[in-house]
């Protein structure tokens, strides 16, 4: 039941970081394909946690978000909730971290919201929703 890493659709290159072998039809970076396959680069999962996100149950607004991470190039969710940003990586940094990442300057959500991170609490609020939510 859980999405893995696609590891095989990586290599690491002569700079010592992660690059992206993409498939033909690039599916180890759609949600679709990430889903069907329960395998996917980060910018697959992050693309397949946003459209999971992003219904009126939760009344968030999520959003993917690329930049650099200690292993290089990285794509990961910016989620706003309570009009504060959250970085959220499926990959690299467990379900809600980031600190490490740096954003393209060109990316709009870190410029307009500070960095945080959730509180015990927020997570501890959102679990319930997603259990709530379950039938």
């Amino acid at each position: 039941m859980n999405i893995t890493f696609a590891n095989e659709r990586t290599f690491y290159g002569m700079d010592g970081k992660q690059h992206l072998n993409a498939s033909e039809d690039h599916w180890e970076s759609r949600p679709y394909g990430t889903y069907i396959r329960r395998k996917g680069v980060c910018e697959g999962q992050a693309r397949l946690f946003r459209v999971l996100l992003n219904n009126w149950d939760f009344e968030v607004n999520a959003t993917t978000i690329n930049g650099q991470s200690p292993l290089g190039p990285h794509c990961w969710l910016g989620v706003e909730i309570d009009d504060k940003l959250f970085y959220c990586c499926t990959t690299q940094g467990g379900l809600f971290s980031g600190s490490n990442f740096i954003a393209d300057s060109k990316e709009y959500y870190p410029q307009i919201y500070t960095r945080s991170a959730l509180s015990q609490e927020d997570l501890k609020k959102i679990e319930s929703h997603v259990r709530s939510l379950k039938r």
